[in-house]
C-alpha cells in the first residue's frame, strides 16, 4: 500500500510503552517509543497519534479509525469514533 492511501479501520484503542511488544502475524514487534496503537481483529495494527482527551475518553475501548497512511503501519488520524 503507498504512502497517502485513506484507510477505515476498526479496533481497540490502547496505549503502548517503551520496550513493549506488540502480536504481529506469525510474531512479535517491539515497539520503540511510546505510542497510541488500534488494534485489529486479524491481529495486524496501526500506529495513530491522537491527543490526551481522546485518548483517555477512547482508550481500550472499539473505535472506527479514518485516515491517511504516513508511515508503514502509521496513520494520520482524520476522525475516530466509538465502534
Amino acid at each position: 500500500m503507498p504512502l497517502g492511501t485513506r484507510h477505515i479501520i476498526t479496533g481497540m484503542l490502547r496505549r503502548r510503552q517503551i520496550g513493549e511488544s506488540v502480536q504481529l502475524d506469525g510474531g512479535m514487534l517491539r515497539l520503540t517509543r511510546p505510542g497510541n496503537v488500534v488494534e485489529l481483529d486479524d491481529g495486524d495494527f496501526w500506529i495513530v497519534e491522537v491527543g490526551l482527551l481522546t485518548l483517555l475518553r477512547h482508550r481500550n475501548r472499539r473505535v472506527v479509525v479514518e485516515g491517511v497512511r504516513c508511515g508503514f503501519n502509521e496513520l494520520n488520524v482524520e476522525r475516530l469514533f466509538r465502534a
